[in-house]
């Protein structure tokens, strides 16, 4: 549903637009329960009226924590141990055991990439065990001993056939975000810098080409192409976590209840509210993910 209602308080529900999604572009919503934490205060631009009806609910996945589309047309629920590979009616193709990973990335082929604290691998669909495993290196401080990297995200980049990892390092002098490539043999190289290092990268997405890093830090969306920077997208509102839509648009999710979409110039076109059930509301939302 979408309010014309741009203030920090839930909107009234008066006012609704309803259009149905046409597959492939249809969005498959997963909402993920996390522990609380204090929203951010700054409401959204009032967007045009027009939002987004839950179309479908599927049953028989664990509690999800990542939802992947595919490249195999498939959408991918990483939830527990077990990677649950639906069709898009919310039929179950077949799942896979895993290890307790954070983070999934799916290849060309319907291959499996996992992330946990330092490590990343590739895990053979349906057997589930490793293919290759590749551990992130720590810092060493005089003081304090080593300081662990901390993992962001991972995405299967079509564009340059490769893993794309997102992690913070730190060095002798600064804690620094860094991207890093990995290819289907775990070869590892340096990905393009990003705008500034020392910044919280929070999401990222490979889609048509292009590489799309949300900054949290200052809440924009970096996109590269060709390893070059081609747009930075100022976002109408804080985010949490982002997901692009097959024309570009930026999808982020709100106060943990409200979805936005935002055009490459960040001007706002949609406004969609969560509804969550009763017995759902009394864990708080952190995030909602999007499959297009």
């Amino acid at each position: 549903d979408a309010t014309t209602d741009g203030s920090s308080n839930a909107p009234t529900l008066a006012h609704r637009a309803r259009r149905m999604l046409h597959w492939p572009a249809a969005l498959a919503l997963l909402l993920v329960m996390i522990a609380w934490s204090p929203p951010s205060q700054a409401a959204p631009q009032t967007p045009p009226e027009g939002g987004h009806d839950l179309v479908a609910e599927w049953t028989g996945t664990d509690a999800a924590v990542r939802v992947v589309a595919g490249p195999d047309g498939l959408i991918h629920v990483l939830g527990g141990v077990y990677v649950r590979h639906m069709r898009p009616d919310g039929s179950i193709d077949g799942s896979t055991r895993v290890e307790n990973i954070k983070e999934l990335a799916v290849g060309p082929t319907g291959d499996l990439f996992g992330a946990k604290e330092r490590e990343v691998m590739q895990l053979r669909r349906g057997a589930g065990t490793v293919v290759w495993r590749k551990v992130l290196p720590g810092n060493q401080h005089q003081v304090i001993g080593e300081r662990p990297p901390y993992l962001s995200a991972i995405a299967w980049d079509g564009a340059i056939g490769r893993l794309q990892v997102l992690y913070d390092q730190w060095d002798d002098a600064e804690n620094a975000t860094l991207l890093d490539t990995y290819d289907a043999y775990g070869d590892k190289r340096r990905g393009q810098p990003l705008t500034d290092k020392t910044h919280s990268y929070w999401d990222m997405e490979a889609r048509a080409g292009e590489l799309f890093l949300f900054d949290r830090s200052i809440n924009m969306v970096e996109v590269f192409r060709d390893g070059s920077l081609v747009d930075l997208v100022t976002l109408p509102a804080l985010a949490e976590r982002i997901s692009v839509g097959p024309e570009g648009s930026i999808y982020f999710i709100h106060e943990r209840q409200y979805v936005v979409r935002a055009d490459r110039q960040g001007r706002p076109l949609e406004l969609s509210l969560i509804h969550i059930s009763e017995p759902t509301r009394r864990t708080p939302i952190s995030y909602a993910v999007f499959c297009l």
